[in-house]
C-alpha cells in the first residue's frame, strides 16, 4: 500500500529517524494532536460496529472507514472538506494532514497505526484494527488536569 509511511533513511543521514520521532513526539502533545486523539476515540466508539477499513478513508461496499474516516464521521462531514473522494484509494497520509488540521508527522502515525500491520479487510482483521487503533490512541492521551 502507498499509504504506508517508509522511514528508511539509509546510513547517508541517520539523524532524519530521530528528526521524524521528536515530530511525531511534539504533534501528540500538541493541541491540535490531543483534540484528533480525543475525536479518533470519540469517533471509534460512535461507529456502529467496531471496524476499521485499510486503504480508503470510506469504503462503499461495506460503509466501513479507517481511523480518519472515524474522526470525519465524528466531526461532521462540513467541518473536515476533502478535495479528494473518501473512498479513492492508496492516499498517501499528507492528504489528511490539512483536512484534518493535524502536523504531517502525526498524519502519518495514525495512517500506520490503521494499516501498518496488515492491509486485509476482512471482517476479523477490521475488527483487530479498531482495537488497535484505538488503544494506540487512548496511550498517547494527556491527562486532563481539573
Amino acid at each position: 500500500m502507498s499509504r504506508l509511511y517508509q522511514d528508511d533513511y539509509g546510513d547517508a543521514e541517520p539523524w532524519m529517524e530521530g528528526q521524524q520521532a521528536g515530530a511525531l513526539k511534539s504533534a501528540i502533545r500538541g493541541q491540535r494532536g490531543q483534540r484528533l486523539l480525543r475525536d479518533l476515540v470519540a469517533g471509534l466508539d460512535a461507529l456502529p460496529t467496531p471496524e476499521l477499513f485499510a486503504g480508503a478513508l470510506e469504503d462503499e461496499v461495506t460503509g466501513c472507514c479507517c481511523a480518519f474516516g472515524a474522526v470525519r464521521r465524528y466531526r461532521g462531514e462540513a467541518a473536515v472538506p476533502l478535495w479528494f473522494h473518501p473512498a479513492e484509494k492508496d492516499l498517501d497520509p499528507p492528504h489528511f494532514a490539512e483536512p484534518f488540521d493535524v502536523a504531517p508527522a502525526l498524519a502519518w502515525q495514525v495512517v500506520e497505526t490503521n494499516e501498518g500491520w496488515s492491509d486485509s479487510n476482512m471482517e476479523a482483521a477490521r475488527r483487530q484494527r479498531w482495537k488497535r487503533v484505538r488503544a494506540w490512541a487512548v496511550r498517547h492521551l494527556a491527562e486532563v488536569k481539573p
